[in-house]
């Protein structure tokens, strides 16, 4: 039989690749110590079984850990514990020379002696042969001396012993308690500077100051002039009419006002002035550009556009940048979120001893403060913000603690794993009294406890299926 020790850092692919290349069918002893990546992970012993299952191979994982066993079972492989190399009395009682043969012992030299020497017995002890040598023993030790005779009752002790191990079958059964995912209930800790809490916490504070430079993007004009010009409006109804000022025109894709009220009398046509809504040289129309106005009522269909006069005097003025409103808004803005990182950088280099800082930090009374105000003409600005920011340093050793006694506790009387827990945790809520509520659960892999005596119990005296 063949042996491979697996090293303590080697990882699962590595052990693969190493079991890739023995051939199909042949035994394998895995030497395995208490410490190693490979039993880090009941899944990893898990795929190494399915691995070695494809391949062909016959694994056996022998090591002195208990723990690594009971893993190496429950993955469904053969485990035998290796024990004392220099107890050959321990090796002696490991063997097994019958029907349901085992073997705890990794060294095939001294398992090669033991097949030898149990054939050999196999055949010197037939019945036959056993009888006759009994039948001829008193003749032959007439002449022996006590010590002859001690050892001739020591040899048939032995081969009465042996007789038995031959012959009295045995069994070996493998039960496996595959491991389930347990997630813990969400866990509430308060907890208080200075106090005597659950978790001990300690709060940190620095003064920071964040500055930058930003565009200023409004913009203004100025020296802009309104177009402005004539129209004729004809009364065709008998009623007089009055066309109030601020009546809208249209003309050309641009809008125009009344500018003061316009009376018609009867049949009759008057003339008013109109001014452009928007400053600008776009106003400067030509004569009869002006052809509809909003009128609602009778008078829509008694008052009409007969004819407009050129609009003119309309210029465009300069367009300056302006610091904005927005701009200012825009720059508070990420500066309060420069001055939240950077303190956060700075809380955390405070922290001792495996402390590690809470998600939530405080910003108490930011000044936020800029070298001009909104309506300046300028195209950019300095602005700065300063504030003390305050964080929570804690162990999380202390909490995932915590969550693992939940957990423990949900799990009831099945086993937990240590080594598959993860923790999930976060600072819920800085209350007002100054104390800290953390929030959190944990998640582990469980599985059956199994009661070794009842399962030998039920087993002893059944029949071989």
């Amino acid at each position: 039989m063949r042996a491979l020790r697996v090293e303590p850092q080697e990882e699962l692919q590595a052990l693969m690749e190493r079991l890739r290349g023995l051939p199909a069918g042949q035994p394998l002893d895995l030497l395995i110590s208490d410490r190693t990546v490979l039993t880090g992970n009941p899944l990893r012993v898990q795929e190494l079984a399915r691995f070695a299952d494809q391949l062909g191979l016959e694994v056996r994982v022998v090591s002195d850990d208990r723990d690594v066993l009971e893993m190496a079972r429950r993955a469904g492989l053969p485990a035998v514990q290796r024990p004392n190399a220099n107890d050959n009395l321990a090796r002696m009682r490991s063997v097994q020379i019958g029907a349901g043969m085992a073997w705890t012992e990794a060294d095939p030299a001294w398992w090669a002696a033991i097949r030898h020497f149990r054939d050999h017995l196999r055949t010197a002890l037939r019945p036959s042969q056993l009888g006759a040598a009994l039948r001829g023993l008193p003749a032959r030790l007439r002449d022996q001396d006590r010590r002859s005779m001690r050892a001739v009752g020591a040899l048939i002790g032995l081969t009465a012993v042996l007789f038995a191990l031959i012959f009295i079958p045995s069994a070996k059964v493998t039960i496996v308690a595959r491991p389930l995912a347990l997630t813990g209930t969400d866990v509430s800790v308060v907890a208080q500077v200075g106090q005597n809490s659950p978790i001990a916490i300690r709060e940190v504070t620095s003064n920071l100051t964040v500055n930058g430079t930003f565009a200023a993007t409004g913009t203004s004009s100025s020296g802009s002039q309104t177009a402005s010009g004539t129209v004729v409006y004809s009364n065709h109804c008998r009623t007089n009419y009055t066309i109030p000022s601020g009546t809208v025109l249209h003309g050309s894709g641009l809008s125009f006002l009344q500018s003061g009220d316009v009376h018609i009398a009867s049949k009759k046509t008057s003339t008013g002035r109109v001014v452009a809504t928007q400053p600008g040289s776009a106003g400067n129309l030509a004569a009869g550009s002006i052809t509809t106005i909003d009128l609602s009522g009778t008078i829509a269909g008694c008052v009409s556009i007969s004819s407009s006069g050129a609009l003119s005097g309309g210029a465009n003025g300069q367009v300056q940048s302006v610091l904005s409103p927005a701009d200012l808004d825009l720059a508070h803005g990420q500066l309060a979120g420069q001055l939240l990182s950077q303190g956060a950088d700075t809380l955390a280099r405070q922290a001792a001893n495996g402390e590690q800082l809470g998600q939530s930090v405080t910003v108490q009374a930011p000044v936020f403060e800029s070298d001009h105000s909104a309506g300046d003409q300028v195209t950019q600005f300095q602005a700065t913000i300063s504030a003390q920011v305050i964080g929570i340093l804690y162990h999380p050793s202390e909490l995932d603690s915590l969550l693992r006694s939940q957990l423990l506790a949900q799990a009831g009387n099945r086993l937990l794993a240590d080594r598959s827990l993860t923790f999930e945790s976060q600072i819920s809520s800085l209350n007002s009294d100054g104390t800290v509520t953390f929030t959190g659960h944990a998640q582990g892999l469980v599985a059956p406890r199994l009661n070794e005596d009842a399962i030998r119990t039920h087993l002893a005296g059944q029949t071989m299926a």
